[in-house]
């Protein structure tokens, strides 16, 4: 049985369980670069906005042995654990369709253009060099979490704003979404113990980079659209931009010794080996001119 097929018998024992004042229906999105993530919506009576429940690990599970009974208890469980930490009804649809709630969880991201030319046919989007601007509602929980959600040129209907005054909110809390820049050797000596320290290898080469991202770590690749902050982080110098994934760059100041075409088999090395598909932002990567403060493609 495949995802698709589960979903459809999920959907009917998961309605079963929610009783005759819900309706459930398979969701299928794409997340990113031609990835499909399966779900769940399960909405009330005629609410307008329901969560969808993704269910890859439910299916996960199914193939391990759980059987559908069970799997569809674990998602009526996720259900009834976000309708108690974060409402859904008439609560969860004024906070996504009123735009004084939503304008300043409005932000910008970077995504390749290639590989998500069907998914941006449906979204909101400016072209950026290879890559494309979508634009995304990033909205806080109480409990914590963050929901993400892509802007369509419905929402902008439903909201009631023109294109370029959502443009303007977004880079706006683009700009105050906490980028930093920290040395690469600093961000990994982070993910270790204070009691047991990162010590690079005995001769291994100290690189010159720095990693650029946001607060959260929530599609800080659109920190690429801030030239202001780049240039602040070039100290003077040319910068080759590498591409790590959607949620952060790389730095590298050009000292005349960087060979790009080994910049760019690195990053396509990482692609495939380290970052997850929907994560890809591109296999190549881009060159900041600091006298003409520019960022374009490498010739």
């Amino acid at each position: 049985m495949d995802q698709r097929e589960f979903n459809q018998m999920m959907a009917v024992e998961v309605a079963n369980r929610m009783g005759e004042n819900y309706t459930v229906e398979v969701k299928e999105m794409e997340k990113g670069n031609g990835i499909i993530w399966h779900g769940l919506v399960i909405r009330k009576d005629v609410d307008v906005v329901a969560p969808v429940i993704y269910t890859d690990e439910e299916y996960s599970a199914y193939k391990d042995g759980e059987c559908l009974r069970g799997c569809a208890d674990s998602v009526v469980r996720k259900y009834e654990q976000f309708k108690m930490e974060n409402g859904v009804g008439e609560s969860l649809r004024d906070r996504l369709l009123n735009w004084e709630h939503v304008r300043d969880s409005i932000y910008p991201a970077l995504v390749s253009a290639s590989d998500n030319s069907e998914m941006l046919s449906g979204l909101l989007h400016t072209p950026y060099l290879d890559l494309a601007i979508i634009y995304m509602n990033r909205l806080k929980f109480p409990d914590g979490n963050t929901s993400t959600s892509k802007v369509t040129p419905d929402m902008l209907r439903i909201w009631g704003v023109s294109e370029d005054e959502l443009k303007e909110a977004a880079m706006k809390n683009l700009r105050n979404d906490g980028f930093t820049v920290r040395g690469l050797m600093d961000v990994i000596s982070s993910y270790f113990d204070e009691d047991e320290p990162f010590e690079p290898m005995e001769g291994s080469m100290q690189v010159n980079m720095y990693v650029l991202t946001n607060r959260d770590s929530m599609y800080g690749a659109a920190g690429m659209l801030l030239k202001d902050e780049i240039k602040k982080a070039s100290a003077g110098n040319n910068l080759y931009i590498i591409p790590s994934s959607i949620h952060e760059l790389l730095l590298l100041p050009d000292d005349g010794t960087v060979d790009r075409e080994s910049l760019d088999h690195m990053v396509q090395e990482v692609n495939m080996n380290e970052v997850l598909p929907t994560e890809r932002l591109s296999d190549h990567v881009y060159y900041y001119e600091y006298a003409e403060n520019e960022i374009r493609m490498c010739a």
